[in-house]
């Protein structure tokens, strides 16, 4: 399978490596987060990044380095690399319908399996439908 690399700064914003990691998976979407000192994973009482704040202010020890990914990679490892290996506390969500919901309950997926499943469950963008279309009496 193919890997994936994203070079992590920590100069740049969070947007933009969401932005990066849905550019190959379109219907996933990771939130960074501020966890407690002694916290190892996100909880309910975790805090999410502004799309606005720098990769410095999730982890201001980070590193700047390449990150690698592969289609099958469960949620769950992805998760754990940011963590363990960037300090980066992340959560990724799947696009279903109109909404962007956890993946906790899913989280032994590939992230190839999340992603085919989002599309498959989220509506196709439809060019729109002018009035004249539309014949009278609708």
């Amino acid at each position: 399978m193919e890997t994936i690399k994203i070079y992590i700064s920590r100069d740049e914003f969070v947007r933009e490596l969401q932005e990066k990691f849905s550019s190959f998976y379109p219907y996933l979407k990771l939130n960074f987060f501020r966890i407690g000192a002694n916290a190892k994973q996100v909880t309910n009482e975790s805090v999410i990044f502004c799309p606005d704040a720098k990769m410095y202010d999730v982890n201001p020890q980070l590193q700047g380095r390449d990150f690698e990914i592969t289609p099958d990679m469960t949620v769950a490892e992805l998760e754990s690399k940011f963590f363990e290996e960037y300090g980066l506390p992340v959560q990724v969500l799947r696009k279903t319908g109109n909404l962007w919901l956890e993946t906790s309950e899913s989280n032994g997926w590939t992230l190839k399996e999340q992603n085919d499943h989002g599309e498959a469950i989220s509506p196709r963008k439809e060019l729109p439908v002018y009035f004249s279309q539309v014949p009278f009496g609708c």
